[in-house]
């Protein structure tokens, strides 16, 4: 699928070189037509950067800004590879004679379209990012439900584990449980977005 085997290369630290290196990573289910973006493919380090892990937004922090990492904040360093990843995505020049692209990649209109959005993505999409963890709860469902599943695996889980419901901060009142605890509110998470 990635079209050579699994491999090891040494990158210098400049900008050019790591953020190239990283825009091609990340371009790689586009051109698998995988997904049509590449906050898109859940098991990327730019979707977990999106999705709130901060190690990943620091790495993206030193990817595109290797140097002084005091010189952007992590959300315009996140808006910055954006538009990297974007520029180095497009699809331009590589169409066939018949019409159809020769490789996947990111149409010139919506290159466009994210330029004059500046990297930002709106915020819809910021929200979906984040709560696409949601599902990491691995099991959701009433309270009830998730501690039945809890004992029928008993087995996998510590001996301090007393019951398996997690309930959902985040949904306020909510009879909605999991049996793992999500680490963070992704809506006001969202909303401190932009940190240092």
């Amino acid at each position: 699928m990635w079209e050579e085997r699994f491999k090891s290369v040494l990158v210098e630290g400049s900008r050019d070189s790591l953020a190239r290196v990283a825009a091609y990573i990340d371009l790689n289910p586009i051109r698998a037509r995988l997904a049509e973006d590449p906050k898109e493919y859940r098991w990327s380090g730019y979707a977990a950067a999106l999705a709130g892990l901060r190690v990943a937004k620091e790495g993206i922090r030193g990817i595109i800004d290797p140097g002084d990492r005091e010189e952007c904040n992590l959300t315009e360093s996140m808006a910055r590879y954006r538009l990297w990843v974007f520029g180095e995505g497009m699809t331009e020049g590589v169409q066939g004679t018949d019409g159809p692209a020769i490789r996947a990649g990111i149409s010139p209109e919506k290159v466009k379209e994210m330029f004059a959005q500046k990297g930002k993505l709106e915020w819809p999409d910021y929200v979906r990012c984040r709560v696409r963890y949601f599902t990491d709860g691995a099991v959701i469902g009433s309270r009830g439900w998730v501690n039945q599943v809890f004992e029928d695996h008993r087995h996998r889980f510590g001996p301090k584990r007393k019951d398996g419901a997690r309930r959902f901060k985040f949904l306020n009142k909510s009879e909605i449980f999991g049996l793992r605890d999500l680490r963070m509110d992704p809506v006001t998470a969202i909303q401190g977005h932009d940190e240092r």
